[in-house]
């Protein structure tokens, strides 16, 4: 079809959001690893070059909560979303909780 495969458009997105949680961490000098637990993908548009994968930052209370979690119990959740654009237009929404956990 010429199109990118949904799959590879879902592994984008997981990994884009992967590595905002696990760059984040690393900000803020917290070994912990990061895994997704939840999401759901739609696919708007089909992708038939270059395309963009971006994470919109959450909220800062919904970060704050995020560390307070690890911080307290060892283990926090984190929603993200993940657009995938494709020629200015979205193609792909993922939305995605990610869970973090201090190594030990």
């Amino acid at each position: 079809k010429g199109t990118a495969f949904g799959g590879s458009l879902y592994c984008l997105a997981v990994l884009t959001g992967w590595a905002w949680v696990t760059r984040h961490l690393a900000a803020r000098t917290m070994a912990a690893d990061a895994v997704i637990q939840e999401s759901s993908t739609r696919f708007l548009a089909p992708v038939q070059g270059e395309l963009r994968a971006s994470a919109a930052a959450p909220s800062g209370p919904q970060i704050d909560k995020f560390y307070k979690m690890l911080q307290r119990t060892g283990r926090g959740r984190i929603r993200l979303r993940v657009d995938i654009d494709y020629d200015q237009t979205p193609a792909t929404i993922f939305e995605g909780v990610f869970a973090a956990a201090i190594r030990r």
